[in-house]
């Protein structure tokens, strides 16, 4: 040991007094410190006076640089490492663990937490106050299930009192649901978040649940049930009876029960999983509509030669392209565009149906439409070798510099000359041989374009590597996927930046990131900047993107930070996004039926309803679909062990 933490160890040993200690430097010294008298452990010394040293870290720590962060973490995890080796040594001698070793490793995962996430400031010397903090105030699930992934043991925390962190959100999830059912037109958000808290602790192998106390909590509810006044028709009310119940059962059989209940997830989120015979009564009247209309439709010129590439498994085809030079040389890039609401007009009830349920939820094993499939996969999809309904999107761009310099916007009936999928077009740009000329000449002309296409959109790096499929382990788009993403994306921009000039209403996606949000991304790459491969960058994956700003809809354009870009919108899945429809009834009224003063105000107000509507039911579908998938991930599990 040095003379200056040997000078260091007599003094506080002495005096115990660490007020002076709050610089980083003198920081570095008591880390040091703890990491040699850890690796020099003597069971028969006391070391209680070192426990202080986790009470003065987080003002040593408190304005820490990125360039420094991952030094100091690497410190913590030494001495982390050291603890548990000095733990299993005197395991096997047959001494028994000092609680000065078992609070340390406390201390240090805590301290752990506290720095990779920047929670310095919330991290008062111990654990139970920092997972305190994630819960209860923080209240980000990403994070907790983090800590309780990292450090098993968090789920049996204590405070000084003897309560239990497990108890505290027991009760916390009874009072939000008391709340919820006393308010009218209250959201259920709080119930929600405290119902998927109370599932991660309860996966988790570690958790303690004291008998005593679960015999309390199950009377307490049955009391609460009890007194329920069952004549008020609230619905309410009855949301009410079902958490209460559901909770009780979940303390019964201590595992999180919605997980294994579909109708249990359905019912909690508000998620429905059939249409009713009213709608598909009416699905069969309108389809009977479909000839007549098309009959009616302009149609599209015979010169292009339309394509959609999808996935193998694409469970509705939306989207077709097309491609054509012009006489100056430009480029002609056709985006076309299934068009549901030339068929299902507005304030038709498949039309509402679509706008309570927003969006299709696609699970592992199953598909949770927003249309009826029939509509999705067969009257509105676009099929080859057949006419389609379709709005047209006609882009201008210039190879030279890239730009775009006009677009075209039609409402027409177009032919779907090939349904291709990534394979297929990454093989024949790869070298496969195409015998048709159009089908090799449209595939290699598109390629080109989004190669144009790649140099306008300047996508933010670390934005793209966290939305970029999970399946896609190199963050890498192959070819025939850069064609279909890069054309869409010029389209959604094109189109909100093109209505926005006209000062129509529109649905944009809006992207803000404030200064102090900058600041944040900045250090979370710097923290993961050297994470290259995958498995290990998915370690980080969920929390990165908790943190990350999430996009919202609104009907004031702010920009699309992520994307880099002034405008964004969505315009080119309306099979399964209910925005991209409602955008394309605003330009179906816009731009071919220039509307009253009124229809104008009305098409405004309900765009304006829906995106906030939108808004707050994507985080609930978020919660279904993860909910979901940890529910069948643990019914495999349980089979297996089983057989």
């Amino acid at each position: 040991m040095t003379d200056i933490l040997k000078e260091l160890d007599i003094k506080l040993k002495t005096n115990g007094n660490f007020d002076e200690y709050k610089s980083e430097k003198q920081g570095d010294l008591l880390l040091e410190l703890l990491y040699y008298k850890i690796k020099n452990y003597n069971h028969e010394e006391s070391y209680d006076y070192l426990s202080q040293i986790f009470k003065i870290i987080p003002f040593c720590f408190f304005n820490i640089s990125n360039q420094k962060l991952p030094n100091i973490i690497s410190k913590v995890n030494s001495i982390h490492y050291s603890i548990k080796e000095q733990i299993e040594l005197e395991k096997k001698q047959n001494i028994e663990v000092s609680s000065f070793l078992k609070d340390t490793v406390d201390n240090i995962e805590a301290l752990t937490l506290a720095l990779n996430y920047d929670y310095i400031t919330e991290y008062h010397g111990n654990k139970y106050s920092l997972m305190e903090f994630l819960v209860f105030k923080l209240k980000n699930p990403v994070m907790i299930a983090d800590a309780i992934k990292r450090f098993p043991y968090v789920v049996n925390l204590i405070d000084s009192n003897m309560k239990s962190i497990f108890s505290r959100i027991v009760e916390s999830y009874i009072e939000a649901i008391l709340d919820f059912s006393h308010v009218k037109n209250k959201s259920n958000d709080e119930v929600v978040y405290f119902d998927n808290i109370l599932a991660l602790f309860l996966t988790s192998k570690e958790l303690y649940i004291d008998y005593e106390y679960e015999k309390e909590m199950i009377k307490n509810i049955e009391c609460i049930i009890d007194n329920i006044d069952f004549t008020n028709d609230d619905i309410n009310q009855e949301k009410l009876i079902f958490w209460l119940n559901s909770l009780k059962d979940t303390l019964e059989k201590k595992e999180p029960s919605n997980n294994f209940q579909l109708d249990d997830l359905l019912y909690k989120y508000d998620i429905p999983d059939t249409f009713s015979i009213v709608i598909t009564k009416e699905v069969e009247r309108i389809s009977r509509r479909l000839p007549e209309l098309l009959n009616k439709m302009e149609k599209n010129n015979n010169d292009e030669f339309i394509v959609t590439i999808d996935g193998d498994s694409a469970y509705e085809i939306d989207d077709g392209l097309s491609v054509r030079k012009s006489s100056n040389g430009n480029y002609i890039l056709g985006v076309h565009i299934a068009n549901p609401t030339a068929l299902i007009k507005e304030n038709n009830i498949i039309f509402e149906e679509a706008k309570k349920r927003t969006t299709s939820i696609y699970l592992s094993d199953r598909t949770i439409a927003m249309y009826p499939s029939y509509i999705s996969k067969d009257l509105m999809s676009l099929q080859e070798n057949q006419y389609n309904m379709a709005l047209s999107f006609y882009i201008e761009i210039n190879p030279s510099t890239s730009e775009v310099e006009n677009i075209d916007i039609k409402e027409q009936k177009i032919f779907v000359n090939r349904n291709l999928t990534y394979d297929q077009v990454n093989d024949y740009l790869n070298g496969t041989k195409v015998t048709d000329y159009l089908l090799s000449s449209s595939i290699e002309e598109l390629a080109i374009i989004s190669e144009i296409l790649n140099k306008k959109l300047n996508i933010e790096d670390f934005y793209r590597k966290l939305y970029r499929s999970a399946s896609n382990k190199n963050n890498v788009l192959t070819k025939s996927q850069k064609i279909v993403e890069l054309s869409m994306l010029i389209t959604n921009y094109q189109i909100a930046k093109y209505m926005d000039f006209k000062g129509y209403p529109f649905i944009y996606r809006n992207h803000k990131v404030n200064e102090e949000q900058k600041l944040e991304i900045e250090r979370l790459r710097e923290l993961f900047q050297d994470e290259q491969d995958f498995a290990n960058f998915e370690k980080h994956f969920k929390v990165l993107t908790s943190t990350y700003p999430r996009a919202q809809l609104n009907t004031t354009n702010e920009g699309h930070f992520g994307l880099g870009i002034s405008h964004y919108s969505h315009v080119t899945s309306p099979l399964r996004r209910e925005e991209d429809n409602l955008n394309h009834l605003a330009i179906r009224e816009f731009i071919f039926n220039n509307p009253t003063d009124k229809r104008a105000y009305e098409l405004e107000t309900l765009l304006s309803k829906a995106a906030n509507y939108t808004n707050k039911r994507r985080k609930p579908i978020e919660d279904f679909s993860i909910n979901y998938e940890l529910g069948k991930h643990l019914e495999k599990t349980k089979n297996k062990s089983k057989n």
